[in-house]
């Protein structure tokens, strides 16, 4: 029962803090209407209220969007529907690993099916307001459908091999707490250079980039970084949204660009295109994907730990009033830490994404040797994306993978 009230207890102040801090950054996005001296001349009044109101709409639907789904997890696990959920598939005549993946592939589902609604009033409603969706509705329905199921397979590789590790009657093991650190750790490092191979075919349709004067001009900014072009892609995100954004990716000295459309047919002129690829190339020759792996892998180990700790207890078992069965509570202790645990540790893995992107926009001004490019394709951003210019400080450190594009401009100036 102290689990349950610790859980309960700690959801509850989550839910306090990033209200708090949301409606901070609400107030501020809609208030705060003064033009900074970088973008006078540039953005005017009428777009500074657009840019506004566009972000106060995003967080404020946000945060109703996190409340929404934080009740559903909540009414699941908290009401005596966990415990019907965990008899009806306890009682199926099925393997025990298969009732494991059945558990938690039927909850994403229904997670999935209940939130549908939220993304779609994001891209129909609030993209479609401020002029972004492309989508149809097809479309989006069979990106919705590809979503799910790339996420059923994932979730099913992973939980048949955690099950498949370990009996049912569970007890504390530091070969299970490695082992299972190991192989997660090689899985993500799989699906995170694969993503741009395998994925991302599934949701877009990539072809070579057939502006061949672009392209020499990217393979010689590549090459001249010290990497070896496998390919110069464009991908069609102009059926999504209009929003623009580059990828450079692979693993080792050989990469490949993949530039969205939106880019291509936007009013960026090369040299831009050039900057922003710049900063893309940063990232790789700064190894940041390693490094953010190697963060991953110490978060991994702490979760297992935390798991091998908890379920070699009692406490669980008798909080939810299910008997000591390894899947079920597994799904509540991965409940615990992402829904819970992770929010707390967010602002620290915000702030090491934050120096990366400076040191990746600093590698761009060094490549192109002058940071005009990159400061006039931000400015772009803003006028063509409706980009926050600057948000709350508060908000910043909590949310913000990436500077706000003020604070960027201004560093990239400061290091001339």
């Amino acid at each position: 029962m102290i689990f349950k009230v610790i859980f309960i207890t700690l959801f509850g102040i989550k839910i306090l803090i990033k209200s708090f801090i949301d409606f901070l950054n609400y107030d501020y996005l809609r208030k705060n209407r003064d033009i900074p001296e970088e973008f006078k001349g540039i953005v005017d009044e009428k777009k500074i209220i657009r840019i506004g109101d566009y972000n106060a709409e995003k967080v404020r639907f946000n945060l109703f969007k996190e409340i929404y789904e934080t009740l559903i997890v909540m009414l699941f696990l908290f009401t005596p529907l966990f415990k019907i959920y965990f008899n009806w598939i306890d009682s199926l005549g099925i393997a025990y690993v298969m009732k494991g993946v059945l558990f938690f592939e039927i909850f994403v589902i229904a997670d999935t099916i209940l939130m549908l609604p939220m993304e779609y009033y994001t891209s129909f409603g609030i993209e479609q307001k401020y002029g972004f969706n492309n989508y149809t509705f097809g479309g989006w329905i069979l990106d919705q459908i590809k979503s799910i199921l790339v996420a059923l397979v994932i979730y099913a590789k992973v939980i048949v091999t955690i099950l498949k590790s370990t009996a049912n009657n569970f007890q504390f093991s530091w070969s299970f707490v490695l082992l299972s650190t190991l192989f997660v750790s090689v899985f993500a490092f799989i699906v995170m250079y694969l993503a741009p191979v395998v994925l991302m075919p599934i949701f877009y349709k990539l072809k070579p980039v057939e502006n061949e004067n672009l392209k020499e001009k990217i393979i010689e900014l590549v090459e001249k970084a010290g990497f070896k072009v496998k390919g110069v892609y464009v991908a069609n995100e102009s059926k999504k949204s209009k929003h623009a954004n580059a990828m450079f990716s692979g693993f080792g000295n050989s990469r490949s660009v993949i530039l969205f459309d939106t880019l291509l047919n936007g009013d960026y002129s090369d040299d831009e295109i050039l900057a922003v690829l710049g900063h893309e190339i940063g990232h790789g020759v700064h190894n940041h994907i390693v490094k953010f792996l190697l963060m991953t892998i110490v978060e991994i180990f702490l979760f297992f730990l935390i798991v091998s700790w908890l379920l070699s207890t009692q406490s669980i078992y008798t909080s939810f009033g299910i008997e000591k069965n390894f899947y079920a509570g597994l799904f509540v202790v991965m409940v615990f830490v992402f829904y819970v645990i992770a929010y707390f540790i967010q602002p620290l893995n915000a702030a090491i994404s934050k120096r990366y992107e400076y040191q990746a926009d600093a590698y761009s001004k060094k490549l192109l040797r002058n940071p005009d490019n990159l400061i006039s394709t931000f400015k772009k951003f803003v006028l063509n994306e409706l980009s926050v210019i600057e948000p709350h400080p508060l908000y910043e450190w909590v949310y913000y993978t990436h500077p706000s594009l003020i604070r960027r401009i201004r560093r990239l100036k400061e290091s001339d």
